[in-house]
């Protein structure tokens, strides 16, 4: 078979197994000498990869976009899926135009799939073990994470033909400020009958040193009816 990508998994030191991926299934080999190399198959029937931009190695592991359009991973002896809660999210996505990265800047631990196709980039905190909701990006092209310096790790995006940069001190798009809001699910008030009353008396949201410009509360078990309250009329500061 065609070889599209190779990983390294395991400890790479001590007993690393070279991954290699293919289009129609996942071998490796091991060893450590001509006398001791071995290959034989670790997945296939469904198991693959279709573009080598499309492969990262995380720790001691090698994940990568498989043919079935799932995220899959390999420790170099069996295979398992990190992508069920966001599987029906990338069905649709395009392995020519989609790429795999991961990034440790220190403080964030990701692995990061781009689905150029889409517009979007799907986060995988590894330190929660939980997808973030995707990020909407249009014009992506590419994605990398590199040092730009001795210890300063960055996250690159390839976006309308330039590379740009991801930073934690700036909130802008290209230098363009842009909108951003963050929205709660539904939360129990009163724990009781049905008929039960109940009142919110206080709420607090822990910010950055940025601002909210508004904060609102909706009381209403149908949402979708309802009709949110700005909480500045209340508290007389949006920030609060």
């Amino acid at each position: 078979q065609e070889t599209i990508g190779l990983g390294v998994a395991g400890d790479p030191a001590g007993k690393g197994v070279l991954v290699v991926l293919c289009d129609g299934g996942i071998h490796r080999i091991t060893g450590d000498s001509l006398a001791t190399f071995e290959r034989d198959t670790i997945a296939k029937g469904g198991k693959g990869l279709r573009n080598r931009a499309c492969v990262t190695e995380y720790k001691k592991l090698v994940t990568w976009l498989d043919v079935s359009n799932t995220v899959q991973y390999t420790d170099g002896n069996q295979t398992g899926e990190m992508s069920i809660p966001i599987r029906p999210d990338i069905a649709s996505i395009t392995h020519a135009s989609a790429a795999m990265t991961t990034h440790d800047d220190g403080v964030n631990h990701w692995i990061v799939l781009m689905d150029g196709g889409n517009g979007k980039l799907y986060v995988y905190d590894t330190d929660t073990e939980q997808w973030m909701p995707p990020w909407a990006i249009t014009n992506l092209e590419a994605i990398h994470s590199g040092e730009t310096a001795a210890g300063t790790w960055k996250l690159f995006l390839g976006r309308g033909g330039k590379p740009l940069a991801m930073t934690l001190a700036t909130y802008q798009d290209e230098a363009t400020n842009y909108t951003a809001s963050a929205t709660l699910g539904l939360l129990e008030i009163v724990e009781g009958k049905p008929d039960d009353l109940g009142a919110v008396m206080h709420v607090a949201v822990e910010r950055n040193s940025v601002a909210n410009s508004a904060v609102s509360l909706l009381t209403d078990e149908d949402p979708a009816t309802g009709t949110y309250t700005d909480l500045a009329a209340i508290s007389g500061n949006p920030s609060d």
